[in-house]
Formats: C-alpha cells, sequence, structure tokens
C-alpha cells in the first residue's frame, strides 16, 4: 500500500482527510495514516488491534477481533447455562498461531464459566492423518474428560480437524444420549476462507491420502450434538432485504469511473460479478464490505450533525464517532467500546448438509444458522434461537454441562450416589407405576362412593318436610312490598328478643300472645303442608319453608317421574354446584302425581317483578350490577361447571337476594323437564329461534349448542333490563304471534324486540343485543366474548349493588366523622371563647371554681395595691357629645388601658363612667413587688393619655387623675346573676381618696405605697403637704413622676422562682428589649 501511494497517489496525498483499511495487518494501517496525520478507520482486522490500547487516538475499528468472539461466546454459553466446559485447542504455539488462546480463557473465567478441562497443541499432521487407525491422543483426551465434563470447545484452524474428534466420541458411544456436545470455532481469518464437509468424497480436502470418509448416518449423529461459531463471514442470499438491496446496488455502482484516492485500478471490476460464486469479490472480502457500509454511513451520519469540518481534525473525529451508535447493514445497533471497537453480529451455525458430490462447500451451504447473537447497543447480545428439534438436536434442547446429581453423584442424596443409571432409571419407574397404581384406586374408590350416593336418591326430599306457606297472610305478594312481606314472614318465624333492661309484665303478657299464636300458625301450617289437595292447587311455584330456610317449591309438569341414571347424574350435578351468582337447589320432591323442585327463596322476588314495577326507580348503578351479575352466573355454568349451560334464561329465573345480588335459577334440568308439555307462548319469548323450531325439546342437544342458545336468552334479558318494557318492548303482536314468526320466519325478515327502544342506553348495550341475538348460533359471541364488550358498562363503578351501597355507607360513615370533628373542633373554639370571656370578669381561680360548680369563699389578702383614676372635665365633655361618642371615646381610651396593663402583673377590677380601677397583688401573689406594679402602670397610663385623641373632639385634650394605696383587702363574688368579682375594705376608700384629693395629670400616692416603693426602688417621687381626707384623717402624701425599668426587670427576676407567673412578663420585656 504504501508502495502504491508513493508511485501512483504522489501529490494527493497532501489532501487526504482518513485511510479506510481493508488489509488484514491494521497496525500497518494506522501507522501508516498517522504518518499522514489522518484518521484510520478499520473495518478489516486479523491483528488484535483494540484488544489493548490503539496505536493512536486516530483510530476507529468496525471489525470483530477474537478476543469479541470469545466473550461473545462465553455470553452464550451463560445464556444457555453451561456453568463448566472443556477447552481443546488443536493449534500449536508460534507464529502462526492466531487463535489467541488466553483470550478465550479469560472470557470464559469472567462469565463465571469453570474450565473441566483445557490442553493446547499436541495434536500432529500425522496424528490427524492417523484417524482411522489410532488417535490415541483424541482417544486419551476423550476417556479422561468424559466423566468430567459435558461441553466440548474446540478451537482449530481447520474444521476437518474436528471431524476426528467427532468420530471419537461416536465410536465411544458418548454421542448417542444426547448428553454431550461440540461447539468448534477458529481464528478470524480462517471462518472467511473455510470450507466444510464430512462427505465420502475427500478430493480436494487438506489430507487428500485419506481416501475413505464416515458414513452418512455417522454423519448425520455427529450434527445432532454439534455446531459451529462464527462471526458472520458469509452472507446466505436471503439474509435480509437489506443486504440484497445493496448487492443490488453496489452491481449498478460498479459501472461508473470512480476510484477513491488511492485504489488499484487494475483489479478486474466487480461490474456484473455474481456475489455467489466461488471467486465474487464479495466472498473473499465480505464481512469487510459489511464493516465497510457500517463505517460509512456511521461517518456520514456524523458529518451531517457536526459538520463537514471535523474532518479535519483526526482526533476529534475518531473521538465523536466512537461515542455515536450506528444501525449496521445487518439490522442492528453497534456501539464502541473502550478501546473503540464496535460490536459485531455473530452466528451459531447448525450443520445440514452431510454429503456433497463436489467435495467440501462453504459454510452457508454446509449449515444453517442455529442462533444469532445481536448487538443490544449497550455492550450485551440479544439471542434469537431457531427451533433445536427442527435443527435434528437431540430431544430439541442443547444439554447441560453438569449432570444433575454431579459427575460424582456429589449433588444426590447420600442413598442414591452408589447407584447405577439402569438402578436409578428401575427406580424412577416403580415410583411412577405406584402413583398411576394409588390414581387408579382413588378413581376407583371415588367412582364407588358416587355410584353409591347416586343409588342412594339422598336428593329427594319428604313431602312432610317441607311445609307450605299462606302468602294471603302477609299482604300482596307484588315486587313493590315483598320486603315488608318478607320481613312479616321473617317475624313470624323468629322469637323476639327479651328487652335490654330486663323482663317486665308486658313482656310476658306480649310473649304469652306471641307464643298462642306461633302454636296456631304452626297448626295451619301443618294442615297446610299436609294437605295433598293444597299441593296439587299449586299450578307453577310456591313459598314454603324446609330445614328453617325459605324455599319456593316449583312444579314439574309430568304424571310420574321415573328417574333414571342421567336424572340422577342432572341432580347430583345441581346439589352441588355453589357460587354467588347461582340460586341454591335443596332437592327434589317426588311423590306419584306431586314433582316438584326446592330452590331458595329470593326475597326481593325476580329480576322480571322488579323491572315491570314502574314504581321502582333503576339507577345506572343498578343495572350495571345486574348486568354483571347474570353475565357472571352465566359464565360460571359455561365455563366452570360440569352443567355447561343454563338451558333456561329467562328473567322470572332470575331471582334477586335481600342484598339485590341476582341468582340464577332453574338451570340444567333438561333431562328431568323432559316430555313435559310445550311451554306456553309467554314462557317462550326469551328462548332462541333453533330452540323454539324445536318446539322447545333440548335434552338432545350438546352442552355448547345449549350454551349458545343461552346467549341468545341473555340479549333478551339485556333488552328488558334497559327498556324496561319487557322482553319484546311495546310490540303490538301478542305473544302466540312473536313465536309464530320466530318459528316460520319469512324469508330474510327475522322478527326481533325493537332495538330502537334501547337506543338511548349506554354504549356498547345495544350493539352487544344485537350480537348475542343473531340468528345463525356460531355468530353469537361466547359468554367470555360478552363479558369483555360490556366492560365500559361498569367504568366508574366497584363490585355489586351490596359492595357499592356499603361504598356509600362508608362514605357516610367518613363525612359523618369529619362532620363529628368539625363539630367537636367549633364547640371547642366555642368553649375557648367563653372561658376566655369569663377570665375577662373573673380571675382564673374564681372561674375555675364557678365551672367546677364550688362555692367562691370570701378571701383575705393582707397586701395589694389599688389604682384609681378618672377623667377631669368628664363631666363637661359630656354635655358637649353624643352618648354614643362618649361609649366610642371610652371604649377606644380603656382598650388602649387594658392593653398596657397586660404589661404589667395587675388585674383591672372595673371601670363606671369614666373611672378605672385595677389591682396588683392578688389573685396571684407577689410578695411588695405589687406597689412597683401599679405604680409603673399609673405613669404608662399617664403618659399615654397625652397622645390620645378624643375622635369626635381632636382639640380636646383628656386629662387623668390618678391615685395609688397598699394595704389589706376582702375580695369575694357577689351575685348570681351578672356575678362581679368585688374588692372591700378601708384600702379601697382610701385609694379612691387618693385620686379624689389628687391634681390633674398627677399620681398621688399614699405613705403606705411610698414605704413600699422606697423597697422596690428605682422610682422618682416627691413629698405633698398633708392632707384632709373624706374621714377627716390628715395623711401625708407624695407624687410620682417617674421609674426605672431595668430596676423593674431586676426586682421581677430576683423573685421569678418563687412566683413563676412571672415568667412571660419577664419574657415579653427581654423579647422588646431585643
Amino acid at each position: 500500500m504504501l508502495n502504491q501511494m508513493l508511485v501512483d497517489q504522489p501529490k494527493k496525498t497532501d489532501d487526504m482527510l482518513a485511510l479506510v483499511g481493508v488489509e488484514s495487518d491494521c497496525k500497518e494501517v494506522s501507522a501508516l495514516a498517522q504518518a499522514y496525520d489522518a484518521p484510520s478507520l478499520l473495518v478489516n482486522c486479523e491483528d488484535q488491534v483494540g484488544e489493548s490500547q490503539m496505536p493512536s487516538a486516530t483510530v476507529l475499528e468496525m471489525a470483530s477481533t477474537q478476543g469479541a468472539k470469545y466473550r461473545a461466546f462465553a455470553k452464550l454459553a451463560k445464556s444457555i447455562g453451561w456453568t463448566n466446559v472443556a477447552v481443546i485447542n488443536f493449534e500449536e504455539d508460534g507464529p502462526t498461531d492466531k487463535t489467541y488462546h488466553d483470550q478465550l480463557l479469560d472470557a470464559l473465567s469472567s462469565e463465571s464459566i469453570t474450565l473441566d478441562y483445557v490442553k493446547k497443541g499436541g495434536f500432529s499432521a500425522n496424528v490427524l492423518s492417523a484417524m482411522y487407525t489410532a488417535l490415541e491422543s483424541i482417544i486419551n483426551i476423550v476417556l479422561e474428560t468424559h466423566t468430567k465434563t459435558r461441553i466440548y470447545v474446540l478451537v482449530l484452524q481447520f474444521p476437518s480437524a474436528g471431524t476426528y474428534f467427532m468420530h471419537v466420541l461416536s465410536t465411544l458411544g458418548l454421542l448417542e444420549t444426547g448428553k454431550f456436545f461440540v461447539v468448534m470455532m477458529g481464528p478470524i481469518e480462517a471462518d472467511t476462507a473455510n470450507y466444510f464437509s464430512f462427505n465420502t468424497n475427500r478430493v480436494a480436502t487438506l489430507f487428500p491420502s485419506i481416501g475413505y470418509g464416515v458414513g452418512e448416518a455417522d454423519i448425520k449423529q455427529y450434527y445432532r450434538s454439534y455446531m459451529y461459531f462464527t462471526d458472520v463471514p458469509r452472507y446466505p442470499k436471503n439474509f435480509s432485504d437489506e443486504w440484497t438491496k445493496f448487492q443490488t446496488r453496489v452491481d449498478e455502482d460498479a459501472g461508473k469511473s470512480f476510484c477513491p484516492p488511492i485504489c488499484d485500478t487494475k483489479l478486474k471490476g466487480i461490474k456484473n460479478n455474481d456475489p455467489w460464486s466461488d471467486d465474487a469479490y464479495w466472498t473473499s472480502a465480505s464481512n469487510a464490505i459489511v464493516n465497510a457500509y457500517d463505517m460509512g454511513r456511521l461517518l456520514s451520519e456524523t458529518v451531517k450533525v457536526h459538520g463537514t469540518s471535523l474532518l479535519r481534525n483526526p482526533t476529534r473525529l475518531v473521538e465523536t464517532m466512537s461515542g455515536r451508535g450506528v444501525t449496521s447493514l445487518l439490522g442492528y445497533v453497534t456501539k464502541f467500546d473502550s478501546n473503540r471497537v464496535s460490536q459485531r453480529e455473530y452466528i451459531l451455525w447448525s450443520p445440514q448438509q452431510p454429503t456433497s458430490s463436489n467435495g467440501p462447500i462453504p459454510l452457508t451451504e454446509w449449515a444453517t444458522i442455529g442462533a444469532r447473537l445481536l448487538p443490544d447497543g449497550k455492550g450485551n447480545y440479544s439471542i434469537i434461537w431457531k427451533n433445536l428439534t427442527e435443527l435434528g438436536i437431540y430431544n430439541g434442547v442443547l444439554p447441560k454441562s453438569r449432570p444433575e446429581c454431579g459427575f460424582n453423584n456429589e449433588l444426590c442424596p447420600v442413598g442414591m450416589r452408589n447407584l447405577s443409571e439402569l438402578e436409578i432409571i428401575l427406580i424412577a419407574v416403580c415410583v411412577v407405576a405406584i402413583i398411576l397404581l394409588v390414581g387408579v384406586i382413588a378413581y376407583i374408590v371415588r367412582w364407588i362412593a358416587y355410584e353409591r350416593r347416586l343409588e342412594s336418591s339422598y336428593f329427594l326430599v319428604h313431602r312432610k318436610h317441607v311445609q307450605l306457606i299462606d302468602t294471603t297472610k302477609f299482604g300482596s305478594s307484588r315486587a313493590g312490598s315483598i320486603m315488608q312481606s318478607a320481613i312479616s314472614m321473617r317475624s313470624q318465624y323468629d322469637d323476639d328478643p327479651a328487652p335490654a333492661g330486663g323482663a317486665t309484665i308486658n313482656f310476658y303478657t306480649n310473649g304469652i300472645r306471641k307464643a298462642a299464636r306461633r302454636n296456631q300458625m304452626a297448626k295451619d301450617n301443618r294442615a297446610l303442608g299436609n294437605n295433598k289437595d293444597d299441593w296439587l292447587e299449586i299450578m307453577d311455584w310456591h313459598l314454603a319453608k324446609y330445614d328453617n330456610t325459605l324455599v319456593t317449591v316449583r312444579k314439574i309438569n309430568k304424571s310420574q317421574l321415573k328417574l333414571t341414571r342421567e336424572m340422577k347424574q342432572e341432580i347430583d350435578l345441581l346439589m352441588n354446584e355453589t357460587h354467588e351468582n347461582l340460586n341454591r337447589f335443596f332437592g327434589l320432591i317426588n311423590e306419584s302425581d306431586l314433582i316438584f323442585t326446592i330452590h331458595h327463596y329470593g326475597p326481593r322476588k325476580s329480576l322480571m317483578d322488579l323491572l315491570r314495577n314502574d314504581d321502582l326507580r333503576l339507577d345506572r348503578m343498578f343495572r350495571v350490577s345486574f348486568v354483571e351479575d347474570v353475565v357472571k352466573g352465566l359464565q360460571f355454568l359455561h365455563e366452570n361447571s360440569k352443567i355447561g349451560y343454563h338451558g333456561n334464561l329467562k328473567s322470572s329465573n332470575c331471582v334477586v337476594d335481600a342484598y339485590w345480588r341476582i341468582k340464577l335459577s332453574n338451570y340444567g334440568m333438561e333431562q328431568i323437564r323432559m316430555d313435559e308439555p310445550e311451554a306456553k307462548p309467554d314462557d317462550l319469548l326469551w328462548f332462541a329461534p333453533e330452540i323454539i323450531r324445536r318446539y322447545a325439546v333440548k335434552h338432545d342437544l350438546s352442552k355448547i349448542e345449549l350454551a349458545k342458545a343461552d346467549i341468545y336468552s341473555f340479549s333478551i334479558i339485556l333488552y328488558e333490563i334497559y327498556g324496561r318494557q319487557g322482553p319484546f318492548g311495546d310490540d303490538l303482536l301478542d305473544s302466540d304471534e312473536i313465536i309464530s314468526q320466530l318459528k316460520f320466519p319469512d324469508g330474510q325478515a327475522l322478527t326481533r324486540p325493537d332495538i330502537h327502544l334501547i337506543t338511548k342506553a349506554p354504549y356498547p348495550v345495544s350493539s352487544v343485543v344485537e350480537q348475542c341475538w343473531a340468528e345463525d348460533p356460531d355468530a353469537r359471541p361466547n359468554i367470555k366474548k360478552v363479558k369483555e364488550l360490556l366492560k365500559p358498562l361498569s367504568k366508574g363503578l366497584k363490585g355489586n349493588i351490596a359492595d357499592n351501597i356499603m361504598n356509600l355507607l362508608d362514605r357516610y360513615r367518613n363525612n359523618l366523622e369529619d362532620v363529628i370533628r368539625e363539630r367537636t373542633e367549633q364547640l371547642e373554639d366555642e368553649r375557648k371563647r367563653n372561658e376566655n370571656l369569663l377570665l375577662q370578669l373573673l380571675p382564673r381561680s374564681v372561674a375555675n371554681s364557678l365551672k367546677n360548680g364550688q362555692p367562691v369563699e370570701a378571701e383575705f389578702y393582707d397586701s395589694v395595691s389599688i389604682y384609681f383614676s378618672d377623667i377631669v372635665g368628664f363631666t363637661s365633655l359630656s354635655s358637649k357629645s353624643t352618648p354614643l361618642q362618649i361609649v366610642n371615646m371610652l371604649n377606644n381610651l380603656y382598650t388602649n388601658f387594658d392593653t398596657i396593663i397586660d404589661k404589667f402583673d395587675c388585674y383591672k377590677v372595673e371601670t363606671i363612667g369614666d373611672a378605672y380601677m385595677f389591682v396588683s397583688g392578688l389573685p396571684e401573689l407577689n410578695s411588695y413587688l405589687h406597689a412597683g406594679e401599679v405604680a409603673a402602670a399609673s405613669l404608662e397610663l399617664l403618659d399615654s393619655i397625652k397622645t390620645f385623641i378624643v375622635p369626635h373632639c381632636p382639640d380636646e385634650k383628656l386629662r387623668l387623675r390618678i391615685g395609688n394605696h397598699a394595704g389589706p383587702v376582702v375580695t369575694g363574688v357577689v351575685g348570681i346573676r351578672m356575678p362581679r368579682y368585688c374588692l372591700f375594705g378601708d384600702t379601697v376608700i382610701v385609694a379612691n381618696n387618693m385620686e379624689s384629693s389628687g391634681e390633674p395629670m398627677r399620681i398621688q400616692v399614699s405613705s403606705d405605697s411610698y414605704e413600699l416603693l422606697l423597697k422596690c426602688g428605682g422610682f422618682v417621687t416627691e413629698q405633698r403637704e398633708k392632707i384632709v381626707l373624706k374621714n377627716k384623717m390628715e395623711v401625708m402624701t407624695y407624687w410620682m413622676n417617674d421609674y426605672s425599668k431595668d430596676a423593674r426587670l431586676a426586682r421581677l427576676v430576683s423573685l421569678q422562682e418563687k412566683f413563676p407567673h412571672l415568667d412571660p412578663l419577664i419574657h415579653n420585656i427581654n423579647k422588646g428589649t431585643r
């Protein structure tokens, strides 16, 4: 190639963008590209480039390597379940060895596959040529390994060497059981050139000295335990459509005058070249062609996305291409690994052609594809297997790599380890025989029990055990009053419970009366039940009581009934069928001409009664539930019951239980009702046309035919549920005419109910009805299909009627709980509001005593401080204001006062007019702090009045006159209506005198308060002259001018531990300071 570049293209190499190499020595190609600072795109490598680090950062390989081939095989073996194999490499070590033996061992180990045996080389040509005389080496290997391995992996340069190995396995009898399997593979470069055959004509083989071959029967046996693993060296003609189109396109483009910058134009062209001929251009480089196609597609897609400028940067071009995936010409998605080598496809070939008159043949003629390993684009493979049975593999499965008990029986119980294979087979046969014998005995026992059960006629009920009930005593039997009737009947047969509070005279009197009434009714019922004439008067059915259960007895219109075996079998099935949508069958009364079947009573009567009751409103939930119940019951009969059909399906035979659940009744009694008189036309309206044309004779029809007739009957019931005007709607024809038209149709005109009556029914009711009443029974859907078609009906609904009612009750209960919770929260809020209001009127301790119903005793406090104030000039201001304005002003003022005193340990006592009074030191004691708290609060109130604006007289300034005094008081609650918490004693009077004798905007304190303020500290006072109080007493008073907030905080903190109620005050002060 280098010579060609230097001779033919000396001036073009500077413009070379990349070198695409199909040479097998990829290291040389990559080195050549690197010399011209161009990327090398490799598509045909045999020198293991990519198994280690690439020669440079500008190399990209779109070709398989031997190591990648081994890794793919290891993944295949693991997917099969082979956990251990033997590896035999026929190639000798040396420069010509291209099998890379260690890479195979590493690949198997990476998939946790144990190597039972490994041999590399040691097979001379002389030994191989002596196959039929003495292949001691191969024989010794097989004899040594066949007891410790089942899977042989052969690596060989030429497939013919594998022939000898297979012949040894066959000669030793190891291929007869299908327990051994051989997988052969060779070097990548050998797969393309190899020819295969075990044919009898050995001409042109590698060892022409052997003039005879192996018999065709032996060859076929080899093929059942042998496959060949390769990458894709050759492709069958029909490999894929894209592959065929590609061949055609190449053939069409071959005649064009085009040649890459470096190519050998002297070689013959490929125009009109047959791809399948032995000397074809395609044959020698078929895998390189696909690789080159994929590389070209990847390059084109990369340039289309990233632009042509990428071609001038080899490193970035290779890096970008290696990070992308591309869809191969062969249809799979391939990506590159960390060494920039792409994943390729591998094939496990299954040989099929045993002989050939022309000698060895190409791989694609010799074998067919057994499995394809397709890259999944994520580093793994998806494996597509052919049918192994069709390929001729023993038992249609590949053998396991390890026997069930292990090679030395180490995995089986101790008692089984020393048994031979024949002994194990005999034991297995005996076990199977015993099981079969037990099964036969069990079947015979069950059959005898069944026959005895039929012979005993256990289902027969004597008439004396069934009591007919006179329904005229329980009101109307119409559906509208059926619930009341059922309740009435139940009340007369159930004993009343005793009163919860114990027995009373009235209870005993009522009990005696009810007992007498029950005795009389029992006599009436006994007389009714034992009277044959009453039974003879029953036309269709009658209410009765059997085994303390309400039942219906239905008449069979026959003069006598002789029970045959078929009838007994039919009744036995009826007795043992249980399903929530089947009405229970209790037995048969067969006494001369009195023949009745006994069924469970539906307290809401039948579906027909409900649908014909115009006063009963059926919403969507009820209708859908009715339909689902009928479908469930019918599906059970058709698919899960030995009965297999209903046979008499109509709305009157769909009874409704107390929970509004539909239960199918009167099913499966064709043998018992055989030879009954023909039913009335009104009862035939639900029957299928083919049944009517047989005059309702059904006992000789198959279960399948009767099941198809049930589908027609179901369509009429579905029509009834959504039309609510009977089985044929508002048809003007009477029943006789309808049955006549059904029996004898007029040409193609079919008689069916008017479908327009249910066109407003929800989807897909009308469509299902029309499908189910098809004239051809085979055209009707089966019950499973009907259920599927009706699924949209129940969208948004769950369960049956009972379930939905329970859901409604659950929602009501949950809603009720929410309402109760909400009401409780409202009540709690109201309680808290009332309590807060009460605490605004009374101290907490007093309020708690009143709430608990305890008396509030008068209480003495030896030292408290009282505050009094009034507004100077309030009378004058009131004369200039309306009462409403005065009330609003005082409300604003005293609301402000209340907010201020909440910051102190004070309790507001009351307001009277413009007078304001509060106290400290009660009801919570605080030692001497009360004087300081009242004094500090007084100063805060005095400051606040200076900025207070009278809303209706903004220019008017309010002035306070304040007085404080400390001393003992007595407290108590006065009155029952509007109780008040009051203070009594001289201290209250003196405090009032301190206020009244004071001056506007000044705070006058008594000497008692002054002494306590000195103890508190932090107050600024001045002495006032002595004053005369109203009681003519002369006392010394003081003016209070200011106080220290820090001193107050220190005072409170010092007594915080003794008086915990001070904690919130201290916390608020600290919070305000921050």
